[in-house]
């Protein structure tokens, strides 16, 4: 199993004809009344809102659902069934969601539910497949909801992850012709990840940093196209594609790692701080085909070591 997320309560508005989602914890929600089955295709479906359903998943394939998001909410979704399911939001950007992913090894009514807060606009992608060997298809049922409005913490929705999601939207540019210069802040408020997109041509790049306090790099990519399985989406979170908190020479702000920039796609760097403090720091993106640049030819530029973070009582 990729992922475990704890089971989150999610309040889901229902229509007279079919029962509502799961409202509390402890309780054990009824799947929808009996009533038309929906067979999934393998072209996204307009995700049903308000409303629960029950759906087929064909073999050998998995359920397809786009929610157009035009400004800032919560969407929420929940599925269950017979069979143990894995449920995946993906963002505009086509990587997965912060809080996007349920994959519990649960069977039953609602046994996986999302709620993702929203601040990109554009196309969210849902995903939902089987657990295990998907060949012989299955039966299952969905409910789904957007609460519209600025995302707040919640018993099901923590700040770290509100503020997560929020610096992915509002990601900044990184090129390999300027450092780049942030601060992360202490706690898991605003402000405690930086996100930057890499603004550059298709290729492998080194991105690495230098603070003098600790930090921690993470990197993802995604090609932009439409993933054959939940379980291949990219995660710049706790399963980022490469990450590194390694303390290069010693020194807790010096990191490194390689992120591949696929053709027509996108990829992401996020800086944190592995231990809750506040912290300035540098990045610097350098492809690997080409010499360190500007500098005279074997004389690669420094990457200084900002100064301390006085916030960070440096």
């Amino acid at each position: 199993m990729k992922r475990i997320l704890p089971l989150l309560s999610v309040l889901l508005a229902s229509s007279p004809a079919a029962r509502a989602a799961p409202p509390a914890p402890g309780s054990v929600p009824a799947p929808p009344d009996d009533g038309p089955v929906v067979v999934e295709t393998d072209t996204p479906q307009p995700l049903p809102l308000g409303a629960s359903s029950n759906r087929v998943i064909p073999a050998g394939g998995l359920a397809r659902f786009e929610h157009r998001a035009e400004g800032p909410g919560v969407l929420k979704v929940a599925v269950g069934g017979p069979e143990s399911l894995a449920l995946q939001v993906c963002t505009p950007g086509k990587i997965a969601a912060v809080g996007g992913w349920s994959n519990q090894g649960l069977e039953g009514d609602w046994s996986e539910r999302v709620a993702v807060p929203v601040f990109e606009p554009g196309v969210y992608e849902v995903m939902v497949q089987l657990d295990g060997d998907p060949l012989h298809g299955g039966a299952y049922h969905l409910a789904a909801a957007f609460e519209p409005g600025e995302p707040a913490p919640t018993e099901q929705l923590t700040e770290a992850a509100i503020e997560r999601a929020r610096a992915v939207a509002e990601a900044a540019p990184l090129r390999p012709d300027a450092d780049a210069t942030g601060r992360v802040a202490a706690g898991e408020g605003p402000g405690h990840v930086r996100v930057y997109t890499l603004e550059a041509a298709p290729g492998l790049y080194a991105v690495s940093s230098a603070s003098a306090a600790d930090v921690e790099l993470a990197a993802t990519s995604s090609t932009l196209g439409a993933w054959a399985s939940a379980w291949q989406v990219p995660d710049l979170g706790e399963y980022a594609e490469a990450d590194s908190d390694a303390d290069f020479f010693g020194e807790p702000g010096r990191e490194a790692l390689l992120v591949d920039l696929p053709e027509g796609g996108r990829a992401w760097v996020a800086v944190t701080s592995p231990v809750g403090e506040a912290a300035a720091f540098t990045l610097r993106l350098r492809p690997l085909d080409e010499p360190e640049a500007p500098g005279t030819p074997g004389t690669p530029r420094t990457l200084r070591t900002p100064e301390p973070d006085p916030a960070a009582g440096g």
